[in-house]
C-alpha cells in the first residue's frame, strides 16, 4: 500500500485514510495517517483490558514538534470544533506499508521516517524514528496525550481521572483510576508540563450520529536532540518496559521476518495486491491468548461468535494454509459443545450458552467440511465423530437451546418465533426489526449442506448406518425445500414461510441455497435464483439486506440510532454475502471468471481508503456507498479471501 502527497495533501484526504495494526493479543494502533483522531476507538496504543473485559484507549495520539533552527514545525493534526489545528498533513510526503506503517515527513532539507509496530504476542508499541536528512541538528518533542477510557465511552471525562505521574526504575508511569500506562525512550529527556487538550471532534462519529466530542491530558513531553543519521524509538507498554534501542532493532527484524510469507506468495503463486492485503488484515483478526486462538468479529465490536468465526474461518486461516491454528479454533469449539450437552453455543460468553444457538452447528458442519477439503484428511473428523453427530442430533429434536427442529417435512423450522438466532435478528423495543417466522431459507440451506457434508464424513470413515441415516434426510429435505419456499410467480426462493404463508419480500438469503458445497436446486431453479439475487440485490460492495423496490428499503446508514439499525436489514449492502454470490455465480457460469473477478475489483479502491487494507462490515446500498459497522470485518474479509483462493486464485490477477 502506497500514498503519494497527492493523496494526502488535504485534511480531508488525510482523515479518510486510516491504518491499523494488530499485536494478535488483543491490543492494537488505529489513526488516520495524519494523526487526527476522528473515531473514538481510534488511538495510538489500545489494550485489552482483562479484568474489565474492555478495550481501553491508553495513548489517544502524540504531538511531535519539530524545532529547526529555533522555529517549530508541528507534525501533528487535529479537528477542534471551529478549526482544524496544526496542520501537521501538510508535512507528510508520503504513507506506505513494509509490512508497518511507515510516514515519511519533509520539512525543507529535513526528512523524518516513523515507522509504528506492535510485535506479535507483546504488549509493546513501538514508535520507530530516524532522521534520513538534516544538514544541522534539530530537535524533537514528542507529547503523548492519554485517554484511559474505554473505546466505546460516549465522552471522556479525562479531568476527572486522577492522573498521577510517576518514575517507575527507567520508566515513566501515567495513572489514573481507569488504567496505568508505561512510557518510555531511547534516547531523551523528559520535561513535565500538564496540558488538557479539550473540544477534540471525531467526524465519523459526528456523521455516524454518534457523540463525538472528546478531551485529552498530557502530563508533558520527551525532548530529542538528533542530527542526520539518528535513530530512536518511542515506547508504550500496559507493563513495565525494559528494552533498548538494539533490543528493538531485533524485535523489528524479528517482527517484520514473522509476516506470513503467504501474504507475497501462495502454493507457488504470486498474489495480486488485493488478496495479499486481505491476507495483511486477515491476520489482525485472529488473536491468541495463553497459546488459545480465537477469530474476533471485528474492530470495533471485539466478539467472538460461532456463526462469524466458522463463517470467515475458511477464508481467514484455511485460504493461507494455516491449518494448525483452524485446527486448535475447531478443538476449543468442539470442546465448548461437549461441555454444553452438545449445543454448539453462540459465542464463548457463557451468558449465551442459554440463548438458542440456531444455526451455529451447521455452520460449524460447513467449516469442516471446508477444512476437509483443504487439507485433504479425514482425521481431524475420526477424532471428533462422536461430537459432531451429537450437535447435529439436536436438530432432529425439540431442543430449546437450538431454537430449531425438524418437523415432518423434513426442514427446519423456529420452535418459538419470538426467540431467533439468525443474523437478521436484531430488535428495537423488544420488537424484531425483520419479522420471520416458521420456516427460514438460509438455515434450511445450511441444514442440506450440514446432512449432505455428514453423509460425505460417513461414508469417508464407513459408518454406513450414519451414511444412510444422513443421506435420507437429505433427499427429504431438498424435496420439501422446493415445495416450501419456491416462489413460482418470481422465480426465486422465499425468505420465509409459516402456516401456508410465503414471504415474497426479496431478500439476500436465498443465496445460500446456491452457495454453499451442496444445493438442493436444479440447476435452472439455482440460475433463476441467482439472477434474482445479480438483478434486485447486487450493487458495488455486496447484496443488499432488502430490494430497493420495496416500501421499507433504506439505502443509507443514517438517522437516529433506531433507523440506523432498521437500516441495517432494509437495504445495506453487505461484502460476507457477496462472497457467496460469487461462488454462486461460478457453480453456474465456471467459464465466466472474467465476470466474476469484476465484481471483486470495486475492492481494491476501498482498500485505499478507510481502514487501509481492510473492508467494512457493510456499505450503504445506495451511492456513494460509504462503509459502515465495524471497521475491519472478519466476515468481509474472510469471505473475500475464501472466494478469492476457492474460485479465482487459479485466474489472471486483478
Amino acid at each position: 500500500m502506497y500514498l503519494g502527497k497527492p493523496d494526502i495533501n488535504s485534511y480531508e484526504k488525510g482523515a479518510d485514510r486510516e491504518y491499523f495494526i494488530s499485536n494478535g493479543n488483543k491490543n492494537y494502533s488505529f489513526n488516520t495517517i495524519i494523526g487526527a483522531n476522528t473515531r473514538k476507538n481510534h488511538g495510538l496504543y489500545v489494550s485489552f483490558d482483562n479484568v474489565k473485559s474492555k478495550l481501553l484507549v491508553h495513548v489517544a495520539k502524540i504531538e511531535e514538534i519539530i524545532n529547526i533552527d529555533g522555529k517549530k514545525y508541528n507534525l501533528s493534526t487535529n479537528k477542534y470544533l471551529n478549526s482544524v489545528f496544526p496542520e501537521g498533513y501538510r508535512y507528510l510526503q508520503e504513507f506506505y506499508t513494509n509490512p508497518f506503517p511507515v510516514f515519511l515527513y519533509v520539512i525543507h532539507s529535513v526528512m523524518i521516517k516513523k515507522t509504528i509496530l506492535m510485535p506479535p504476542d507483546s504488549d509493546v508499541l513501538l514508535v520507530n524514528y530516524e532522521i534520513i536528512s538534516s544538514p544541522n541538528a534539530i530537535e524533537i518533542e514528542i507529547r503523548p496525550l492519554m485517554a484511559h477510557r474505554e473505546v466505546d465511552l460516549k465522552i471522556a471525562s479525562s479531568q476527572d481521572r486522577n492522573f498521577q505521574v510517576f518514575q517507575i526504575h527507567d520508566n515513566l508511569m501515567i495513572s489514573s483510576d481507569m488504567t496505568s500506562t508505561f512510557l518510555n525512550i531511547t534516547s531523551g529527556v523528559w520535561s513535565g508540563s500538564n496540558k488538557t487538550y479539550e473540544n477534540i471532534i471525531y467526524d465519523k462519529d459526528e456523521l455516524e450520529g454518534d457523540s463525538f466530542v472528546d478531551k485529552y491530558w498530557s502530563a508533558g513531553y520527551f525532548s530529542i536532540k538528533a542530527t542526520e543519521g539518528k535513530a530512536f524509538s518511542f515506547i508504550v507498554s500496559k507493563n513495565e518496559i525494559n528494552l533498548d534501542f538494539d533490543s528493538i532493532r531485533k524485535i523489528e527484524n524479528k517482527t517484520r521476518l514473522s509476516v506470513n510469507k503467504s501474504s507475497y506468495n501462495l502454493r507457488g503463486k504470486t498474489l495480486n495486491d488485493l488478496t495479499r492485503d486481505l491476507m495483511s488484515s486477515a491476520s489482525c483478526l485472529i488473536h491468541k491468548e495463553n497459546g488459545i486462538y480465537s477469530i474476533i468479529s471485528g474492530y470495533p465490536s471485539f466478539q467472538e461468535n460461532s456463526f462469524n468465526t466458522f463463517m470467515s474461518l475458511p477464508g481467514l486461516l484455511l485460504s493461507s494454509d494455516k491449518i494448525e491454528i483452524a485446527d486448535k479454533i475447531f478443538d476449543k469449539w468442539i470442546g465448548l459443545s461437549k461441555a454444553n450437552n452438545g449445543v454448539v453455543p453462540l459465542s464463548v460468553d457463557e451468558k449465551s450458552h442459554a440463548s438458542p444457538s440456531g444455526d451455529a452447528g451447521l455452520v460449524l458442519v460447513y467449516s469442516l467440511g471446508k477444512y476437509v477439503d483443504k487439507v485433504g484428511s479425514i482425521d481431524k473428523i475420526k477424532l471428533n465423530w462422536n461430537e459432531i453427530k451429537s450437535f447435529m442430533d439436536n436438530y432432529f429434536e425439540e431442543n430449546d437451546r437450538i431454537g430449531l427442529t425438524q418437523d415432518d417435512s423434513g426442514l427446519l423450522r423456529l420452535i418459538d418465533n419470538n426467540y431467533r438466532s439468525d443474523w437478521m435478528n436484531s430488535k428495537i423495543n423488544n420488537q424484531y426489526i425483520v419479522n420471520r417466522k416458521g420456516y427460514l431459507i438460509e438455515s434450511n440451506a445450511f441444514f442440506y449442506n450440514a446432512l449432505k457434508t455428514m453423509e460425505m464424513f460417513s461414508l469417508e470413515l464407513d459408518d454406513k448406518s450414519s451414511a444412510l441415516f444422513y443421506s435420507n434426510n437429505a433427499k427429504q429435505v431438498a424435496s420439501s425445500l422446493l415445495d416450501v419456499f419456491w416462489n413460482v410467480d418470481g422465480a426465486f426462493l422465499c425468505d420465509w414461510v409459516d402456516g401456508g404463508y410465503q414471504e415474497k419480500t426479496i431478500r439476500p438469503n436465498q443465496i445460500f441455497a446456491i452457495s454453499l458445497p451442496y444445493t438442493a436446486l436444479s440447476p435452472d431453479k439455482g440460475v433463476a435464483v441467482l439472477q434474482n439475487c445479480w438483478n434486485h440485490l447486487y450493487t458495488t460492495f455486496g447484496l443488499r439486506s432488502l430490494d430497493p423496490r420495496d416500501d421499507h428499503f433504506k439505502g443509507r446508514f443514517e438517522g437516529r440510532s433506531d433507523q440506523r439499525l432498521k437500516a441495517r436489514y432494509r437495504g445495506m449492502a453487505w461484502p460476507w454475502l457477496l462472497g457467496q454470490f460469487i461462488s454462486a455465480f461460478m457453480r453456474y457460469y465456471p467459464k465466466r471468471p472474467d465476470i466474476a473477478l469484476t465484481f471483486t475489483r470495486p475492492f481494491v479502491s476501498h482498500l485505499s481508503r478507510g481502514c487501509l487494507g481492510g473492508v467494512a462490515e457493510f456499505f450503504d446500498g445506495t451511492m456513494p456507498y460509504n462503509p459502515h459497522g465495524d471497521f475491519l470485518s472478519a466476515l468481509s474479509v474472510g469471505e473475500l479471501l475464501r472466494v478469492l483462493d476457492e474460485d479465482l486464485l487459479e485466474f489472471d490477477r486483478l
